[in-house]
């Protein structure tokens, strides 16, 4: 069935049509005859002399038009097009780079549409991201109960989205309680409400790697630690420069990406990781392991925190890369004592994480062919890091390949002008 709404151009260019019970469908478009914006927005048929719609149809129609800003009701005197604002017909400005700080990165490339190209950005092609599973798991969303919802959750996170990350865990050689696990807003989150603002205070010092990840640095900035940069190498830290800098600056934790660092994409190598917990436990400083690329490296990486069993190593971790950064869903484990305090600061900034969202990712996890969208993931990488590689040597650069990270520099010529 169709029924015609005569509205003016500017409404018309916004939508075309509104969907309505029982596939019922509402056109909307302008004619020479379309009434002013002053006056009464009419609902007529389109044709024939008898109406083919029912009342209940029609008052849905006005109420769908009404929500969506369209047209507004005046009680006693029906329904009106609504007036345009300048503002909301404006054309979106097009994207100007600014200089390539720290602010730029967490700004202008994090910004949705906003840069043409992400240079630095950490996150996989949209392409990659595993359609179906997302789309079975919000179907499945939409017959969980209100009332399931109607409260706050649980401080911890989800339960059974922490059992299914426990059972992950302890495939990768990490066997971890629930009670060990804090689900948060993303990894960005566990790395600043969490850890830093509990474990660490305004003057202390900490290690970063260098280079390093730039919101890291940015959080760390704002909480008023005294930051000092480890150069990062494919292998892991300078070990040489560690011991030196923790023998000087008595540093209270150290900051690391495991597998597949930002920027550089390299991964820990095993007896830099032993070496590093060496000094850890000497100096009594934290270890924050950031690795939310784990599934991303063939097995064998080291895993700081099966390593030392959870004593002096918080591990944190998301699902940014394997199921979408939209869904702003990561953890922390640690152990028990050091985990309640994490979770006392997490209900003091900012109550629970969103269980609706810790939903959804449970049910990609187990009925989204989890683990064969990470499987295909890895296809994909390893066909991209492979012509990246021939398109940099046919340029004539020099490659130095360590597993996923490729570094590259001005080398032989070409021979090209």
């Amino acid at each position: 069935m169709v029924a015609t709404v005569s509205i003016s151009d500017d409404a018309a260019r916004v939508i075309r049509a509104v969907q309505i019970p029982n596939f019922t469908m509402i056109e909307l478009h302008s004619n020479a005859t379309a009434a002013p914006r002053s006056r009464c927005c009419p609902f007529g048929v389109a044709t024939g002399a008898k109406p083919r719609l029912s009342t209940f149809t029609v008052t849905e129609a006005y109420n769908r038009l009404v929500s969506m800003g369209l047209v507004v009701a005046r009680r006693g005197s029906g329904y009106r097009v609504a007036a345009r604002t300048q503002a909301a017909r404006a054309a979106a400005t097009d994207w100007q780079p600014s200089s390539l700080t720290a602010t730029w990165l967490l700004s202008d490339v994090f910004a949705g549409h906003s840069v043409p190209i992400k240079a630095g950005g950490g996150w996989l092609p949209n392409e990659w991201i595993n359609e179906s599973g997302l789309q079975h798991s919000l179907r499945a969303m939409s017959r969980v109960p209100a009332a399931r919802l109607g409260d706050y959750g649980h401080p911890y996170g989800f339960a059974p989205l922490r059992e299914r990350i426990a059972e992950q865990l302890d495939r990768c050689g990490l066997p971890v309680d629930v009670d060990n696990m804090l689900l948060t807003q993303g990894a960005t989150q566990g790395l600043n409400l969490m850890i830093i603002r509990t474990l660490l205070r305004a003057g202390d010092a900490v290690i970063v790697e260098d280079p390093g990840y730039c919101n890291l640095l940015q959080i760390l900035k704002l909480a008023g630690p005294v930051v000092h940069g480890v150069p990062r190498s494919t292998a892991g830290v300078d070990m040489d420069v560690l011991e030196a800098f923790v023998a000087e600056h008595k540093p209270k934790a150290i900051f690391v990406n495991t597998t597949l660092q930002n920027p550089t994409g390299a991964t820990f190598g095993m007896s830099a990781a032993f070496r590093l917990l060496q000094i850890a436990e000497r100096q009594r400083m934290w270890v924050i392991e950031d690795d939310v690329s784990r599934e991303l490296v063939p097995s064998g990486a080291p895993l700081f925190a099966a390593m030392e069993d959870l004593q002096r190593v918080l591990y944190v971790s998301g699902f940014s890369k394997t199921v979408t950064p939209g869904l702003r869903c990561g953890y922390v484990v640690a152990e028990r004592t050091v985990l309640r305090e994490l979770v006392r600061t997490k209900m003091a900034v900012g109550l629970t994480s969103s269980e609706a969202i810790e939903r959804i990712v449970d049910k990609v996890l187990l009925e989204g062919r989890y683990a064969r969208h990470v499987d295909a993931v890895n296809e994909c990488l390893k066909l991209a890091h492979a012509t990246v590689e021939e398109r940099l040597d046919s340029l004539g650069l020099e490659l130095s390949s360590r597993g996923r990270a490729v570094s590259a520099r001005l080398g032989r010529a070409t021979g090209r002008a």
